[in-house]
């Protein structure tokens, strides 16, 4: 008994050392593998928190919510056969009106009304002229205003009107076609990562456009025409990662970017190969 005490004394006097020791650094991972039907689902496209704090996931069989315990999907074709209910989803994103905007592969673009748990959907019609812009949806964004902003795979940049519930097509281009990613940065600007187009930073009010694109002759330049994503850090900066052209840092000042490598011989690092000092 005696030396039981003794341990239990000995693990309440080191824990606070031995907490303070890892510093928070302790990472335990779980696995977790959806499953429709008893068949597991391995791809996921895209990852979203909501403001209720449960996490969605973009898949291959469609949108599905995880609740900290169990995986639920939602179909919005509830009337196909199973088979053929779910879409292949690729970007996801809460609204500041708390509903679910949903890219997917050829279906078009989707409203998930969260409170009903049913879906509105939106797809190009040719003969209507303020149609989405295209089918295969790659990016979705929302504005400081709430307007919302739609990357397509052929059909360019469209905005979406919530009162009149129509589309206009944003033009960046004859050349612009496919819109790999969409970023809303905090000044309200739209920066558009496009197909071999390079980078656009759009003015929403005024759709105004400043297209960075890569030069072989200027090492300041953006590093590749493909822009695959970018993303805004907490000092205002902005980010590109590129095709071929490594990661970018944008220095407005300079109207450049610094661009970074990863190194053979070091694997999981990046190094500054060229760039504005």
């Amino acid at each position: 008994m005696k030396k039981l005490v003794f341990f239990l004394l000995v693990v309440l006097i080191a824990a606070p050392s031995f907490a303070l020791a890892f510093d928070g650094r302790y990472i335990r991972f779980e696995h977790l593998i959806p499953e429709f039907n008893g068949k597991p689902i391995l791809g996921i496209s895209s990852i979203l928190q909501d403001r209720e704090g449960f996490m969605w996931f973009g898949t291959g069989m469609g949108l599905a919510r995880y609740d900290g315990y169990d995986f639920t999907f939602f179909s919005p074709f509830p009337d196909r056969e199973i088979s053929s209910s779910f879409i292949l989803v690729y970007p996801i994103l809460e609204g500041n009106q708390g509903d679910i905007w949903v890219g997917t592969n050829g279906e078009g673009l989707f409203r998930f009304i969260k409170k009903k748990e049913t879906f509105i959907q939106y797809k190009h019609d040719p003969s209507i002229p303020d149609s989405l812009s295209g089918d295969i949806v790659l990016s979705i964004q929302e504005d400081k205003n709430g307007a919302l902003w739609i990357g397509t795979r052929l059909g360019g940049l469209c905005r979406f009107d919530r009162e009149t519930e129509t589309f206009s097509r944003v033009d960046l281009g004859p050349e612009v076609e496919t819109i790999w990613d969409l970023y809303a940065d905090r000044e309200g600007f739209i920066w558009v990562g496009t197909h071999k187009e390079g980078l656009f930073k759009l003015n929403p009010v005024t759709e105004e456009t400043v297209n960075y694109q890569h030069d072989p002759q200027d090492p300041d330049s953006l590093g590749d025409n493909d822009v695959w994503c970018i993303f805004e850090d907490s000092e205002g900066t902005i980010w590109v990662g590129t095709n071929r052209g490594g990661l970018n840092r944008l220095v407005p000042e300079k109207k450049g970017f610094i661009r970074y490598y990863g190194d053979r011989r070091e694997p999981d690092s990046l190094d500054r190969s060229n760039g504005l000092g």
